[in-house]
């Protein structure tokens, strides 16, 4: 697909605050997932929260059929 992992490592390295702030987005993944399946409970209306996890399944699965089909290389690939 031509993404060139190096280059991608290299311009982050260079942007310091970006940088950061991707590092943190990919940190907190899986707190975000939890508080809104938390936060919608509280909520009391079951068809938000049935809609949010079926949708997280669809994605989900959408997700893991893809890097079937295209897995991914690793950076072992990149730099030997």
């Amino acid at each position: 697909c031509g993404v060139h992992l190096p280059d991608i490592v290299a311009w982050s390295q260079s942007h310091p605050a970006i940088d950061q702030m991707f590092r943190r987005a990919y940190d907190s993944v899986m707190l975000q997932t939890a508080a809104v399946i938390v936060l919608l409970s509280f909520t009391k209306d079951v068809r938000h929260l049935r809609s949010f996890n079926l949708q997280f399944m669809i994605a989900a699965l959408i997700t893991m059929a893809l890097f079937a089909c295209f897995p991914a290389d690793g950076p072992c690939a990149c730099y030997d």
